[in-house]
């Protein structure tokens, strides 16, 4: 922050990411051949050769859903819950979250059929009403459960 707000020339964070895997995992956007690569393929590339890139482009991947999940639910978009908690699914699977891994697909089926079997909830979902707001602002939205638990008694 000091060196955005006082133009001081920032040496440290260049040098965050040198570990005794650095040499292992040369980060270059070209193939053998100097070719350009896409982004996506060159990420595939160094997860293929890399490990260690493997395992933190996939911790990347789940955190980037994370706050997907956490953005549909400040935004108040059911849609964007619905798509976010199906992908998080799949994870608590692999994270041995016993209880969310059972239970999960069961609310996405319920949420899933909401339209058919209870169309009036569902337009208020769709309005973004799954949420709870305290304040004047639309942004931010709580889900459900902080919500009650932060009410006053």
């Amino acid at each position: 922050m000091r060196a955005m707000a006082f133009a001081v020339p920032v040496s440290r964070p260049r040098y965050c990411n040198v570990g005794p895997y650095a040499p292992q995992c040369p980060l270059e956007l070209s193939d053998e051949r100097n070719e350009e690569l896409e982004f996506d393929d060159w990420c595939q590339q160094q997860a293929k050769t890399c490990p260690q890139f493997d395992y933190w482009a996939t911790i990347l991947q789940l955190e980037l859903m994370v706050l997907v999940y956490v953005r549909s639910l400040r935004q108040g978009s059911f849609q964007m819950y619905l798509d976010a908690l199906t992908k998080l699914a799949t994870w608590f699977h692999a994270m041995d979250h016993t209880n969310y891994a059972r239970w999960i697909p069961v609310h996405l089926r319920d949420m899933v059929t909401l339209p058919t079997a209870h169309p009036e909830v569902a337009r208020e979902f769709e309005a973004g009403n799954f949420t709870i707001q305290f304040s004047a602002s639309s942004y931010p939205l709580e889900a459900w459960r902080q919500g009650q638990s932060q009410r006053p008694i």
